[in-house]
């Protein structure tokens, strides 16, 4: 069964909208676990600063789940995830001043860069995961980089405009799956799921994790936040 992993920088953003301290990011981690989430991700360094250090070090001491970090594979956030001490760090782009691209880091071009930042992490007991498109040679290219699995970007599936691109993007989706599990990699999805596209993946039992955010905040805006994260846990158990 995939579990749920519940993005905070939603929440994050909707706090720094308001100019306030809440909502909390850490309150809402709280209660997805309640709600049967597996575990919480947050933004460690990216350019939006919506998840701050406080909140990470907070979310460490109070996640009794999984606590996941995404980050840039950027020198200067090593030290700082390494004494934060995350289960999971996701490398999502190369420095913190991009958003993690569409299709995630190109390891045909990183994936040198990736290997002294993953063995950094690994050799201090975290295990690391990279964003990165469902293609054959970026999946291998993670594997060589010693990465213990994948998160697929899910993104062109996900936000897909025709029927032919779906279907298209769908495809790599599952045989990159297949293939990340059969080389020993974690495969996990993230990037625009959602319980409408989410059933496409039951089946689908190799996958490890999805990691969702704006579904589920925007769902709880209509049915509370137990109910968004327990729906999402439901569908999820059927993969």
């Amino acid at each position: 069964m995939a579990g749920v992993f519940v993005t905070l920088d939603p929440v994050g953003g909707l706090r720094q909208t308001s100019g306030s301290s809440r909502p909390d990011p850490v309150a809402v981690a709280a209660y997805a676990q309640v709600a049967g989430a597996a575990g919480i991700a947050a933004s460690l360094g990216n350019e939006e600063g919506t998840i701050t250090e406080r909140d990470l070090r907070l979310l460490r001491d109070t996640v009794h789940t999984r606590l996941l970090i995404t980050m840039p594979a950027a020198a200067e956030l090593l030290g700082l995830a390494m004494d934060l001490r995350p289960d999971v760090v996701i490398f999502n782009a190369m420095n913190p001043s991009m958003a993690a691209p569409l299709g995630g880091i190109d390891l045909m071009v990183h994936h040198q860069d990736l290997e002294d930042s993953i063995k950094a992490l690994t050799n201090n007991g975290i295990r690391v995961l990279v964003l990165i498109a469902p293609q054959p040679e970026q999946i291998k290219l993670a594997l060589q980089a010693g990465a213990d699995g994948v998160v697929l970007d899910a993104r062109e599936f996900s936000l897909g405009t025709s029927p032919e691109q779906i279907d298209q993007s769908f495809g790599h989706l599952v045989d990159g799956i297949k293939l990340a599990h059969r080389l020993k990699l974690d495969p996990w999805l993230g990037g625009g799921l959602n319980t409408n596209n989410l059933p496409a993946f039951i089946g689908l039992g190799e996958i490890q994790g999805l990691i969702i955010g704006h579904s589920i905040i925007t769902q709880a805006l209509f049915v509370g936040l137990h109910q968004a994260v327990g729906e999402m846990v439901a569908m999820a158990g059927r993969i």
